[in-house]
């Protein structure tokens, strides 16, 4: 279970940062990417946290990157620009998005017997 779980995160992971990407990394990330990113890197180091708790052996191997979601969202400001970026993070598809990635690892993590209320605080801030 958890390894699709994983892999399903993954894969909305790629969806998103692709949606994304796009800020300068000597800029600030827009309002409305800045949520959406801080929110999926504090549930993606819960979860990290929690699987090294668990399953230290394969935790290593399945780390899941707390800040390739900003990462790629730089990239995307890189090419696509600030505003076309801004817009995007702005848009309730990608908000749903992710709000339903955040929620499936939040209940991912409880239903192992994690912790997930940093994780849910985090999506339940995002407007």
């Amino acid at each position: 279970m958890l390894l699709n779980s994983r892999k399903t995160t993954r894969a909305v992971i790629t969806a998103l940062l692709f949606a994304l990407s796009q800020y300068s990394y000597g800029q600030q990330l827009p309002p409305a990417c800045a949520q959406l990113t801080r929110a999926s890197e504090i549930c993606l180091t819960d979860f990290n946290a929690f699987e090294e708790l668990t399953s230290p052996a394969t935790a290593k191997d399945n780390k899941l990157d707390p800040k390739l979601m900003e990462k790629k969202a730089r990239a995307a400001i890189q090419t696509d620009g600030a505003q076309v970026v801004a817009e995007r993070c702005a848009t309730e598809r990608v908000k749903n998005e992710v709000l339903g990635y955040l929620s499936s690892t939040a209940s991912t993590m409880a239903m192992l017997g994690g912790d997930p209320r940093r994780c849910m605080r985090a999506f339940q801030q995002i407007r």
